[in-house]
């Protein structure tokens, strides 16, 4: 619980089991929960306007690219799929999702994981298959 909701609490229980309240500590608390609001407000501006920033900024020097459609949608195999590494690259677990391009479509990945995710590698297999006489 935020520490706003244990001071409203305090006020509404107060209030519900009609105890006396002092204006002094009603007062009281209201500063105190008018002062964790604006110190709310400006945190969260804060922690937005720096994660911002710092996305923009790589963004800009090239270290962090958007994922967008055309980028899925060029690295194909040749058969029209994708290999468990390349989705790997970009965190899709195997097998993935129908959804996992909806999903990961905007995500930020680093140039690393660019390369990574166009890289076609295929897994030889030792697998021998017996056919039946």
């Amino acid at each position: 619980m935020r520490t706003i909701d244990e001071l409203d609490l305090i006020l509404t229980l107060l209030r519900k089991h009609e105890l006396p309240i002092s204006p002094i500590l009603e007062y009281a608390i209201n500063e105190k929960k008018e002062e964790l609001e604006e110190n709310s407000d400006e945190v969260l501006n804060h922690l937005y306007e720096t994660d911002v920033t710092k996305e923009q900024t790589n963004i800009e020097a090239g270290q962090e690219i958007i994922l967008t459609r055309e980028l899925i949608e060029a690295a194909r195999t040749p058969n029209g799929g994708f290999t468990k590494s390349q989705l790997a690259a970009v965190g899709v677990e195997w097998p993935p999702a129908p959804d996992w391009i909806e999903q990961k479509e905007g995500m930020l990945i680093t140039k690393s994981q660019l390369e990574q995710f166009n890289k076609i590698q295929y897994v030889a297999t030792n697998k021998v298959t017996k056919r039946k006489r």
